[in-house]
């Protein structure tokens, strides 16, 4: 495929997605917690000042309400909704550009940026006052630059001073970002076992890490000086729960009650395959991938205390990993059948299998041209 060919697929994504999100944004009222981002955000401009707002009204990370103290918009719907829109479009953007660093083949760079465009979670995310799209822009932007630095074997100063930065910006967004720790770490991990890195070099890592953390522990110091409620409306964890959660993540479904069996397969039968591509390195960088989807989720299983955050809207703020985790089980079949007559008639039919189940699923959930929120 030829560069401005790509381009020019590339921007038609961009198209599509930037449509479906701001086509009739204003259209539903505001829930609940868009309500508490609109307090918060008059509040700190008309009275109490931007850190007693916070602590009165929203227990979350600063970043997100202080970028939109300083977007010049006013407090109408679509003005507070908008940013997000601006969000989710740099997160397709950033995943197509990763994609097309690690992989010479920018067809897959197409697929992640479509299915994400096309992705019924993120769509409704995008489209709401909250901050999951800067966190998913912002995850993204550091696996960039992280993966970026393992294949170019170092980084330049400024470099490393914009991945640094990302990376304090992630933190300050929203805490389950902290699933870039573990997704590093699994790295490190692997090259210390093949001796690319020494024990000083992951030392200085993990204090690399913790002095970005401390500015959050001082935010949360400020801002949790109160019993923080029970959140009594996320589900019990039990098995019923885990399959809705990985249906709405690897899926991008939520409130849909009949989805094609065959569809729901795919994930399962996509999982194995990038296992499988990764054991045999046919997918560069795999285990950052598992660290960044699945391990946050046998984590959250495993510590009874903090399973009340085991909600796929939490999860989702990692959301474009989990695309690439689908793109690149893809990715994986198509190694696997590498020589094979057959190969691109398989792969192709799988892909549009799954196109069009997301197709389908995608329009069923805006029954009057638009995602109602419901949440």
């Amino acid at each position: 495929m030829t560069v401005s060919r790509y381009l020019l697929f590339a921007v038609v994504i961009l198209l599509f997605g930037y449509w479906i999100r701001v086509h009739n944004l204003n259209a539903e009222p505001m829930w609940i917690d868009e309500e508490f981002t609109w307090k918060t955000i008059y509040v700190s401009q008309h009275g109490e000042g931007f850190i007693e707002g916070m602590r009165a009204r929203i227990a979350h990370m600063p970043l997100y309400f202080a970028s939109m103290l300083l977007y010049p918009g006013d407090h109408s719907i679509f003005s507070m909704r908008y940013p997000s829109v601006l969000f989710g479009m740099l997160t397709i953007a950033m995943t197509m550009r990763l994609m097309t660093h690690l992989y010479s083949e920018p067809k897959w760079a197409l697929l992640a940026g479509l299915l994400l465009a096309m992705n019924g979670m993120f769509i409704l995310y995008s489209r709401v006052a909250r901050m999951y799209p800067l966190g998913n822009f912002l995850i993204a932007s550091v696996s960039y630059l992280y993966l970026r630095y393992l294949t170019q074997s170092g980084y330049a100063y400024g470099q490393r001073l914009l991945a640094y930065g990302a990376t304090f910006l992630a933190y300050m967004t929203h805490f389950v970002t902290l699933i870039l720790i573990p997704a590093q770490g699994l790295v490190k991990l692997r090259q210390l076992r093949q001796r690319q890195i020494s024990w000083l070099e992951v030392f200085q890592w993990m204090m690399l890490h913790l002095i970005l953390v401390i500015p959050l522990l001082i935010w949360v110091a400020l801002i949790f000086d109160r019993d923080v409620p029970v959140l009594g409306w996320v589900d019990p964890v039990n098995l019923e729960r885990v399959l809705f959660v990985a249906q709405t993540l690897f899926l991008g479904v939520f409130e849909v009650e009949t989805i094609p069996f065959w569809w729901i397969a795919v994930p399962i039968f996509i999982i194995p395959l990038m296992v499988y591509g990764i054991r045999f390195r046919r997918i560069p960088h795999g285990d950052y991938w598992l660290g960044l989807t699945l391990l946050p989720v046998v984590v959250l299983l495993l510590f009874t205390p903090i399973k009340t955050i085991f909600h796929e809207r939490y999860l989702s703020i990692a959301l474009f990993a989990y695309v690439m985790v689908v793109v690149l089980g893809f990715k994986s079949l198509n190694d696997i059948l590498e020589g094979k007559v057959y190969r691109r008639y398989v792969v192709t039919v799988v892909i549009g299998l799954y196109l069009a189940g997301m197709a389908f699923l995608t329009v069923l959930q805006m029954p009057n041209g638009h995602f109602i929120i419901t949440i």
